[in-house]
């Protein structure tokens, strides 16, 4: 009886393919940059609503200058 030899050991992992990046101007990479502006506006929302709601200025506005 001849052991099968598994193609490769639990600590080993098989090569997995590499997701090459799209090309310049292709529909997948606009989808992906629209994806990404949509995510960072939201966390700026989210951070802007916070600083409202809690009285420090929101990260984007100047902090008003120090009277002496």
């Amino acid at each position: 009886m001849l052991l099968r030899r598994r193609p490769y050991s639990r600590t080993e992992r098989p090569d997995m393919p590499v997701d090459e990046p799209p090309p310049a101007g292709s529909t997948r990479a606009r989808l992906e940059l629209q994806s990404i502006r949509a995510l960072l506006d939201a966390q700026r929302r989210r951070v802007t609503r916070y600083a409202e709601r809690y009285g420090a200025p929101a990260p984007d506005t100047v902090p008003p200058a120090p009277q002496a």
